[in-house]
């Protein structure tokens, strides 16, 4: 039986384990935790990373930053003002 599939947020210990499974993807570079922080800070936005984990091995990624704005309201959107985002997986069941 496999082991289960736990998600939740990151912290700073897992910046590395998440870098290593984004390089395995075309558009790794903007998968990059330190992508994530850059838009956080350079924006004043919050940063959300959720990593998939199971058997301590990452499984799946999904960068997110949560928008608060006058103008437009509060939002969580993955890698705003970028043409990509969403979730990284190695697989369809755990992409769901």
């Amino acid at each position: 039986m496999p082991a289960p599939l736990e998600v939740r947020r990151t912290t700073p210990a897992d910046r590395g384990p998440w870098n290593a499974f984004a390089d395995q993807f075309p558009d790794a570079l903007y998968l990059q935790h330190q992508w994530l922080d850059l838009i956080a800070d350079t924006l004043r936005h919050e940063a959300i990373g959720l990593v998939a984990e199971s058997a301590g091995n990452v499984r799946g990624i999904l960068p997110l930053i949560r928008i608060r704005s006058r103008t437009f309201g509060h939002m969580i959107v993955s890698l705003p003002f970028l043409n990509l985002g969403g979730v990284r997986a190695d697989s369809e069941a755990t992409e769901k």
